[in-house]
């Protein structure tokens, strides 16, 4: 027996049976679930687990959250090497032989340092650009903004410009009292 979608690579992973356990996260409550005994090195639980018994993950706290008590454990997140990153890919569609051979299209690249094309796009315009009073930021919501540019700018997102169309911070308080830019 071995998982369909195996490693990145393409290498299978070797499974060993199927067994029920009764998982205790910490949160007052059992878990039981069919659990799949395979040769990896960390396990893994997958949103099919999370989806039946309602626990949402919170990256940003690093929690795991019963949805039905309110409950919650703290976590860590912990850096994987490629080696050991699961590939759901259906290996009986066409496209994931390109995918195999090509992963770098399907990873998230937050920071692209390369330009692998000659594309340059821009948009046409006419006419004046529509002007709006500046306003002062209020001093927390310019330290976030503050710290969000520097980030973008340093990451090579963004870019200064003294262009006549580039514009100021723009942005709105929602009813909750948060800001986005």
């Amino acid at each position: 027996m071995s998982i369909e979608d195996g490693k990145v690579d393409g290498t299978e992973i070797s499974t060993y049976g199927i067994k029920m356990l009764n998982l205790d996260l910490g949160l007052r409550r059992d878990f039981q679930f069919p659990f799949i005994i395979a040769d990896v090195t960390k396990g893994i639980l997958g949103d099919d687990f999370l989806h039946k018994y309602n626990l949402l993950v919170d990256i940003n706290k690093k929690k795991l959250i019963d949805g039905i008590t309110n409950l919650f454990v703290l976590g860590d997140i912990t850096a994987i090497s490629s080696d050991n990153v699961i590939s759901t890919l259906n290996k009986s569609i066409k496209i994931s032989n390109l995918l195999l051979k090509y992963p770098e299209i399907s990873r998230p690249n937050l920071f692209p340092k390369e330009i692998k094309h000659d594309v340059k796009h821009f948009i046409e315009t006419n006419g004046q650009p529509i002007h709006a009073k500046a306003r002062q930021l209020d001093p927390k919501q310019l330290a976030i903004a503050k710290e969000e540019f520097t980030f973008m700018l340093n990451n090579e997102i963004i870019r200064p410009s003294n262009s006549q169309w580039s514009s100021p911070l723009q942005y709105y308080l929602d009813v909750k009292k948060n800001f986005e830019l």
